[in-house]
């Protein structure tokens, strides 16, 4: 679940999303409502949802990149996200930023969008205007608004 000032989301025990607010102008696309829904998250102005297919799907703004379109355009309906179709589990929105964990053994983690102080973790300060893998050399279990635990055999930290 996600909210912020502008909107909210969530999803009901039988795997419905629900929305309130203005970040997706039109209702949630058939594609959408028409999927089983297991991750969900809110960015200031952005929003990224994962079916149970493990497709991830993006809307709202995308300045900096921070819904990973590529550029900075704008969109009002969910976009699919071709590169992490079929391996994303998780999703964490932040103000400029969004960071999805995918099923890979290791190095699961792809950031996007604002990067001044290096927070996609990819070792540079340039924004990233679509999704990047971020090289650890680790499992990352749980990613939330750049807190990120990571996993080695059965040692997490």
């Amino acid at each position: 679940t996600g909210n912020n000032e502008g909107h909210m989301f969530g999803i009901t025990n039988d795997y419905n999303v629900f929305l309130f607010g203005n970040i997706c102008m039109s209702p949630l696309s058939n594609i959408i409502l028409n999927k089983k829904i297991i991750s969900i998250s809110c960015g200031m102005d952005h929003a990224g949802i994962i079916d149970s297919n493990n497709v991830l799907y993006m809307c709202g703004s995308n300045e900096y990149g921070k819904a990973g379109l590529g550029g900075d355009l704008n969109t009002t309906v969910f976009v699919k996200i071709n590169e992490l179709s079929g391996i994303s589990v998780g999703i964490s929105c932040g103000i400029d930023t969004t960071a999805v964990i995918t099923n890979d053994i290791v190095d699961n983690l792809y950031t996007c969008g604002n990067n001044y102080a290096g927070q996609l973790g990819n070792g540079t300060t340039d924004t990233q205007y679509v999704f990047g893998r971020v090289g650890f050399n680790k499992k990352v279990i749980n990613a939330k608004l750049h807190k990120f635990t990571f996993k080695s055999g059965n040692n997490g930290w």
